[in-house]
């Protein structure tokens, strides 16, 4: 017997949380009958896990009709204080950025924003909640068009929904995507944490806090309401267990130890029990549309809290893809086609956010004080305008949190210029100045493109040849370093790679020194005349043999050649052989420099 027809829609939305709702408001107030299936979403990870709403995404609820709901249930928030080893160094607030859409931020939990969602959408008659109901598989016709989608009750009974478009927008990605049929893939970042509800004590104000030690610890304080607060404490990757096993009055300890003020308020707490424990990994899917449906928010991509953007994201995904689908449904056209207009529109501002999450501040990642500190405010003060203002700011530039450059000095060498530049500063504070002086979120190890720029600078570099196929930072480091009359050539293998690194050299305003090379290495470095001044060797694989050979034949006496990751996979994989062959090779004198995965340094003789 076949499964029940238990209702006919236009859309099918799976996920009962914010994003899923927020968009099934926006079908039926368009005039769209839409069913919401899915059960508890938030469950127990969403009670107590705050987020804040920006000044942006206001915007965004207002297209939603939302706002009112939302600002009646949630904490009003002026903006951030940033606090370093017990100082504070910076107080951000809405009200002081010009551009800002509001004057406040909203603090809310998930649970009370799919409560909200759920009241306004209530008495809609053209909304059907299939509250409890689990996905089994999508319909498909046999010309491949979407026919609904095969679900379970929450009383074991099986039924179909009968819809045109399905949009999935919670949920773990790589379930959505093994549904959809979309592979996913990780974003190279994964912080823990744990998060508590306190009561809020009198006095307490209205902004979020971020706590930041030198070693490591990290504390995130937020109103939550009138009289609670959220309390969130990062902890390494892999290590609850440890955390949970030490016994709370250890955790206790250490919270305290960052925040005494919250003593008052812990007692209530009985144990690691009343945390909520959060796995902060990110992911993005392969694509984002197929025929007849959609996939949004976390079923799209998952980009925990970083950059102020969690639940803001969602939100404008809601409004980009109600119009989006709406316009396919009046077209009569939902294939991947009409509905890749969502992905095109929303996708880059994702990868362009979650490039800098992947190199992002938070658990285990201490921010300089000291001599820094004004670099330090200045790059918060621009993440803080980012964060407020919404897509638009992110969308403009990969690096929001970096400066305009900086008019060169009469006798300063125009490499330099970048805000408050320390001439001295530790790996993690050189990472916070770095990232933001250079453009990329992309450099694997900012103390490896310091030493870099540090070597071509005393070498007396201006040409330079870079086997390619890494990152990219290192070749924007090096045409710093060889000065706007330097040239560096870079070698990438395929159409693909040469694109990003255009892209990459181009947002870092290098651009105009660096000629992209499309080929196999040897050929590339035949194609181009001269000697080099320096030769940078960072590929995805282990160079072929005989590769060392050919490039100091270009390389100028005197002239560098440099291998990065030298210790990486030694003697399986990647540099092993060509550390070992560039120690062999006698006109080299060569040096290994144990930083990060070893940098090896040869001199041509």
């Amino acid at each position: 017997m076949p499964d029940r027809t238990a209702a006919k829609v236009d859309i099918c939305v799976v996920g009962s949380g914010p994003p899923g709702l927020a968009l099934a408001k926006a079908m039926a107030d368009a005039g769209r009958n839409v069913a919401v299936v899915g059960g508890d979403d938030i469950g127990e990870t969403g009670a107590l896990a705050m987020t804040v709403l920006q000044p942006g995404a206001l915007q965004a609820l207002d297209a939603l009709g939302l706002r009112r709901g939302v600002e009646a249930r949630a904490q009003r928030l002026d903006g951030y204080d940033t606090y370093v080893n017990g100082e504070r160094i910076a107080a951000l607030r809405y009200a002081d950025l010009s551009e800002s859409p509001a004057p406040y931020g909203l603090g809310a939990t998930g649970e009370m924003l799919r409560r909200v969602f759920l009241e306004e959408l209530a008495d809609n008659p053209r909304f059907t909640w299939f509250e409890g109901s689990r996905v089994r598989s999508l319909l498909r016709r046999a010309d491949g068009g979407l026919d609904g989608i095969a679900l379970t009750s929450k009383d074991g009974e099986p039924f179909v929904v009968g819809c045109r478009v399905v949009v999935i927008t919670e949920g773990d990605c790589a379930a959505a995507g093994a549904l959809a049929g979309i592979a996913t893939h990780p974003v190279e970042r994964g912080d823990e944490a744990l998060t508590f509800s306190v009561p809020r004590p009198a006095g307490w104000p209205d902004v979020l806090s971020n706590h930041y030690r030198d070693d490591n610890r990290y504390l995130s304080i937020a109103p939550s309401g009138p009289d609670r607060l959220s309390v969130l404490w990062g902890i390494r990757s892999g290590t609850f267990d440890e955390v949970r096993d030490r016994g709370f009055e250890a955790l206790r300890k250490r919270i305290l130890s960052v925040e005494p003020r919250l003593e008052q308020v812990f007692d209530e707490i009985r144990g690691c029990e009343d945390a909520e424990h959060h796995a902060l990994t990110g992911y993005l899917a392969d694509r984002w549309v197929a025929d007849g449906l959609l996939l949004a928010g976390n079923a799209a991509y998952s980009l925990p809290a970083f950059g102020g953007q969690d639940h803001n994201l969602p939100l404008h995904d809601a409004v980009s893809a109600a119009r989006v689908i709406e316009k396919a449904l009046r077209g009569n056209d939902v294939s991947a086609t009409s509905l890749g207009e969502f992905e095109r529109e929303r996708r880059p501002l994702v990868e362009n956010i979650a490039a800098f999450w992947g190199r992002g501040s938070g658990a285990g990642t201490a921010l300089p004080s000291g001599p820094v500190s004004g670099a330090v405010v200045a790059a918060l003060n621009r993440m803080f305008r980012s964060m407020a203002l919404g897509p638009e700011a992110w969308r403009s530039s990969a690096a929001p949190a970096a400066a305009a450059p900086l008019a060169a000095e009469p006798g300063r060498d125009p490499s330099l210029d970048r805000p408050a530049f320390p001439r001295t500063a530790s790996l993690d504070q050189a990472a916070t100045l770095d990232l933001a002086w250079l453009g990329s979120p992309q450099d694997d190890a900012p103390g490896i493109g310091r030493l870099l720029w540090q070597l071509a600078k005393v070498s007396g570099t201006h040409r330079v040849f870079d086997f390619g196929s890494a990152s990219g930072s290192s070749t924007v480091w090096l045409a710093r370093a060889a000065g706007p009359e330097g040239r560096v050539y870079r070698s990438e293998p395929d159409a693909v790679s040469a694109a990003k690194a255009r892209e990459l050299v181009d947002r870092a305003g290098v651009g105009g020194q660096v000629e992209i090379l499309v080929a196999d290495a040897a050929a590339n470095l035949r194609a181009v005349e001269g000697a080099f001044d320096l030769m940078l060797c960072d590929v995805a694989r282990e160079p072929r043999p005989g590769l060392l050979a050919e490039a100091l034949r270009r390389l100028r006496p005197g002239g560098l050649f440099i291998a990065d990751n030298a210790l990486l996979g030694r003697g399986r994989a990647r540099h092993g052989g060509i550390l070992d062959e560039m120690f062999a090779e006698r006109s080299l004198f060569t040096t290994l420099i144990p930083l990060d995965a070893g940098l090896a340094v040869g001199v041509k003789q």
